[in-house]
């Protein structure tokens, strides 16, 4: 795990420019910061590369590494699970030895070999950015999933990338401005919106998507971005119940055992939910007696955990750190929390806290069940949007001037209620289950939204984006259509872009074997009904673990892992945040909406909870902290 970043433009760079970029991604890679400059036929490019030394801890594994032979130049940020395999397959081809024992040697010789094309056939995490001096061309990629982030922006004569946003900041040039379209989207769904981002001209290489530049040109390079893997979305509606559980249970069993390749300490955060102990379970099977676990257990009852965790510890005779937090130990790290984010989320907190605690236990990589809930149907959204659904599908005949009629009238009589305002947005929509499904994930809905803000735009994702989401929830299976549209918003805007901040903050990397390429093909081929079929949460999850984990275990609810903000931010946090709030009283920004907003809050009303509130406290530290200029 890494931060990589790289600059092209027609002139020189400073040893101070490269400095000051490499001293922005020191935190994602302490064990090693270097930059080497390349000439091009036209241009002069530079690559940065901090590193979190994970498998081979030698500096033959160090970065940029240079192909001997080619003069090809990778810097890498990820993991590649299965570079083993690939490296047997690889020295049948190229007899030249391997001068080390990492995956980043084996990616560069596998583009040797197969150009482009070899992305396709990695499992892991991965940005990179990949210089061939042969064809005078620059390869950016990203994950499948989007696991690891990619950003890029083109400025004057220089084109730009980096791992962070704000790494893109050290660039001179680059763009302050704020973007419209991503603060809309922010607002929305609590997280920017794929490609976008919260700054104009910065971009996010889509998930599952490389880009190829040219570099033969005399000026600034076109970017080119092809995607190279989507979500799979056809349905085996023929599969037994029996069957399927096997195919799971054996592609989720061969991802953790992949996410187990490591040169350094490696444990997993136990939560003492499902998730979280499917992973210990599968692990135990693989490395028994060596499997390290731990758990963030607090003083508040409500979402304390540590009795099951410990409990599922002993059981599988994990090495087990219980790491005891007081609530109230987070206030004195807001600042630090807040300063951590790349760019804002309406969550963040647990992640930054669990990282923070894996830090501490001297681990540098944890697996953690992040998108067993998108996989096997375990949020309320599944349920709600069917719901939703079918209310639509009765009305979907009406008028649109109906419909709208009706929606000004459930949001006039029903008030500022967060339920009237998300009804009167689903019965005016144009009556697709995609926005069945984007009503349940709204944070702030149109109408609050125009109420917060001063924009004639009214759109919440890039062009195209919209029309790709409403392709995976058109087959006529709502669930199974739900589960790829969490897997391509809130898990990979909001979830997975979490996880790489705030364990990046503290030099942690955070595997996530749920999402796997091949757990993911095995899982999405199954019809909704099958994912939800029994009581409870994720039935067909815990079926497939039931021989692996007591059974008294798999019927304990559903707590989740979440610091009681609604208390705190009417109590100690409420002068912090009411003094950043002032960050929003300027254009685009309603400064009287954005005060109501708060005593509405403050006042109890069910409109406005603790979620919307840090959504605009976290939004307003961003931008104070990073300059941002909110209007022309």
């Amino acid at each position: 795990m890494c931060g990589i970043a790289g600059l092209l433009r027609p002139t020189e760079f400073s040893p101070d420019e490269l400095d000051s970029v490499l001293s922005q991604l020191k935190h994602r890679g302490p064990d090693g910061q270097s930059a080497i400059t390349l000439r091009t036929s036209s241009h002069h490019l530079a690559f940065c590369h901090a590193r979190l030394s994970i498998i081979d801890l030698t500096t033959a594994a160090d970065q940029p590494m240079i192909d001997e032979a080619t003069g090809c130049t990778l810097i890498f940020n990820g993991e590649i699970y299965n570079y083993l395999d690939l490296r047997a397959e690889i020295s049948k081809v190229d007899p030249r030895p391997f001068t080390s024992t990492g995956d980043s040697e084996v990616l560069l010789r596998a583009y040797l070999i197969y150009g482009p094309s070899f992305i396709q056939q990695l499992r892991g995490m991965f940005a990179f950015a990949l210089y061939d001096p042969r064809q005078q061309t620059l390869l950016l990629a990203r994950d499948h999933f989007g696991i690891k982030p990619l950003y890029y922006t083109q400025t004057g004569d220089t084109f730009a990338f980096a791992s962070e946003v704000r790494t893109l900041f050290a660039v001179p040039g680059v763009s302050r401005r704020l973007h419209p379209r991503g603060l809309l989207g922010y607002l929305s769904y609590g997280s920017v919106q794929d490609p976008d981002t919260l700054v104009e001209d910065i971009h996010s290489l889509p998930a599952g998507h490389y880009a190829l530049l040219d570099l033969r040109t005399t000026t600034l390079p076109a970017i080119h971005v092809q995607r190279f893997w989507t979500l799979p979305n056809h349905l085996d509606t023929h599969v037994s119940s029996q069957e399927a559980q096997e195919r799971v249970y054996q592609a989720l069993s061969d991802s953790v055992q992949a996410h187990l390749i490591s040169d350094v300490n490696i444990g997993v955060f136990l939560s003492g939910g499902l998730d979280s102990m499917a992973l210990v379970a599968l692990m135990s099977r693989h490395i028994p007696q060596h499997v390290r676990t731990l758990t963030v257990a607090f003083d508040e009852a409500d979402f304390d955990e540590s009795a099951q965790a410990s409990a599922i510890a002993a059981h599988f005779k994990t090495q087990h750190l219980e790491v005891r937090l007081r609530a109230e130990d987070f206030l004195d790290d807001v600042s630090a929390w807040l300063a951590s984010y790349d760019l804002p989320s309406s969550d963040g907190a647990n992640v930054w806290v669990i990282s923070q605690a894996c830090h501490q236990a001297g681990l540098k990589v944890a697996l953690t069940g992040l998108g067993g809930d998108e996989l096997f149907a375990g949020y309320s959204t599944f349920r709600q949007t069917q719901q939703a659904a079918r209310l639509l599908a009765g009305l979907r005949n009406l008028p649109g001037w109906t419909r709208q009629l009706a929606a000004g009238a459930i949001q006039s009589v029903g008030g500022s209620t967060a339920l009237s305002q998300k009804t009167g947005d689903l019965l005016g929509s144009d009556g697709s289950a995609l926005q069945a499904y984007l009503s349940t994930r709204k944070l702030f809905t149109r109408h609050m939204r125009s109420r917060l803000v001063d924009f004639q735009l009214d759109e919440e994702f890039a062009p195209g984006v919209e029309a790709d989401l409403a392709q995976l929830i058109a087959g006529g299976d709502v669930v199974a259509g739900v589960s790829l549209l969490e897997m391509s918003t809130y898990m990979r805007n909001t979830l997975l872009r979490d996880s790489d901040q705030m364990g990046m903050a503290h030099s942690i990397e955070l595997r996530v074997p749920f999402v796997d390429r091949l757990v993911a093909e095995a899982v999405l081929a199954l019809p909704g009904a099958m994912r939800l079929n029994g009581a409870g949460s994720k039935p067909f999850l815990r079926d497939v673990i039931k021989n692996d984990v007591l059974a008294d275990w798999l019927h304990t609810p559903k707590r989740g892992f979440a610091f009681p903000f609604d208390r705190w931010l009417r109590g100690p946090l409420k002068s912090t945040v009411a003094a950043s709030l002032e960050i929003l009283k300027d254009r685009p920004f309603r400064a009287q909406a954005v005060q109501h907003t708060w005593t509405q809050f403050l006042n109890g009303s069910s409109a406005y909870n603790a979620g919307r509130i840090m959504t605009l406290f976290v939004l307003a530290a961003w931008l104070q902290q990073h300059n941002i200029a909110m209007s022309d």
